[in-house]
């Protein structure tokens, strides 16, 4: 896995969930999102994203991504809160 491809990649997904309008984003609730993603240098990766609603009316987002190689074990992991109505 390239853990360069792999992070971009991954933070460029949770990035979309960040940029989604107040309604859009308490629409959504508490769901998992899963997505097969290519890579710009050719890397085949799966994400997979958390969403989870926490006191105080804020979300977090978990996001992994790996590719079929890794899944059992290096996994790239990264952590995102986004308010609604502050998630600009």
């Amino acid at each position: 896995m390239d853990k360069s491809e792999a992070y971009a990649l991954l933070t460029e997904e949770m990035a979309k969930l960040s940029r989604l309008a107040p309604d859009e984003l308490k629409a959504l609730g508490e769901t998992s999102i899963e997505e097969d993603r290519q890579g710009a240098g050719g890397g085949s990766y799966r994400v997979e994203m958390t969403v989870e609603r926490t006191e105080g009316g804020r979300f977090v987002v978990l996001g992994r991504i790996h590719d079929n190689d890794t899944y059992r074990f290096s996994l790239l992991e990264e952590r995102l809160e986004l308010e609604p109505g502050k998630a600009d």
